[in-house]
């Protein structure tokens, strides 16, 4: 398995650079798995990306050339996208024989509002002219590789899964689906008293493909108590939600909460164990039910 965020991710960065971000060091981990004689498969999983550069970084490492003007290669990052003219991918290395899949944490297509740049770019430390710039990359790289990119969860990464899957014959999958799959989510919540689930921030994009989101799902349909311990949260998303409860709110500020994270989050922990109690309901499953 490789995993984008622990090479291009966000958290890695000191300052944000939205326009110079790129995924080549993720690409660098691709490639050495694989070259690697015992690897049949990878599992590449994206999320929490500090770029919108399409993955032509990470793929740049894997060997494609992605040629400008005069058939210079550009310069890596997504400010560079808008002048792509057209891609060598003649010296490319091959996926591993099983090929790869994608693990994706949204189901953003790669283009429009709701799209790598348009959804996530701000985050990233966008501002209206540069997601407008990156949204102008991520197009252009669309038309030179014939592709729309409607597809949902092409957009994540900063539109990595879109440059995988057309360039690297990368499968896409829903990381949440398969997560849940793997794990057995569904008849667990079913046998649950009551499901606990969390998230840094609880917003929109919560449910668009995001593990919380499919939780909450999940516990909708077999009618067991939801509850989302969070960083922050939304009040369009906290409706979606039956209980949430926010450290940022326990401790009087996101800067307070994020300071010491370990403590407001058992602070969250007896918060909602005492509402339990208040309300009747078990704060520890059931002897029938943990049997």
């Amino acid at each position: 398995m490789v995993e984008l965020a622990r090479a291009s991710g966000l958290p890695l960065l000191t300052t944000r650079d939205a326009l110079g971000a790129h995924t080549f060091g993720f690409g660098q981990q691709l490639a050495a798995a694989a070259v690697h004689g015992s690897v049949r498969r990878i599992l590449a999983t994206l999320g929490g990306s500090a770029s919108t550069d399409g993955g032509t970084a990470a793929l740049a490492a894997l060997g494609h050339r992605f040629l400008g003007p005069d058939n210079l290669r550009l310069p890596l990052g997504g400010r560079h996208l808008a002048r792509l003219e057209r891609i060598d991918s003649s010296r490319a290395l091959p996926p591993p024989p099983e090929g790869v899949d994608v693990l994706v944490d949204v189901d953003a297509p790669l283009l429009g509002p709701a799209g790598a740049a348009g959804a996530f770019a701000v985050q990233k430390g966008a501002g209206p002219d540069e997601v407008a710039l990156l949204e102008a990359g991520l197009r252009r790289l669309s038309q030179v590789v014939g592709d729309d990119g409607s597809a949902p969860g092409s957009g994540a990464a900063g539109g990595t899964a879109f440059g995988l899957v057309n360039l690297w014959g990368a499968r896409l999958t829903a990381g949440s689906d398969a997560v849940a799959r793997l794990t057995r989510l569904d008849e667990h919540v079913e046998a649950a008293d009551l499901v606990v689930t969390g998230e840094g921030r609880l917003d929109a994009q919560s449910f668009r493909g995001k593990v919380v989101g499919r939780v909450a799902a999940s516990a909708r349909r077999a009618r067991t108590p939801l509850w989302a311990l969070v960083g922050q949260a939304d009040a369009d998303a906290v409706r979606r939600v039956a209980s949430v409860t926010t450290l940022s709110d326990l401790a009087g500020s996101a800067e307070a909460a994020m300071a010491e994270p370990a403590a407001w989050a058992r602070e969250a922990g007896r918060a909602m164990a005492a509402r339990l109690d208040a309300a009747g309901l078990p704060s520890t499953p059931s002897a029938e039910r943990a049997s």
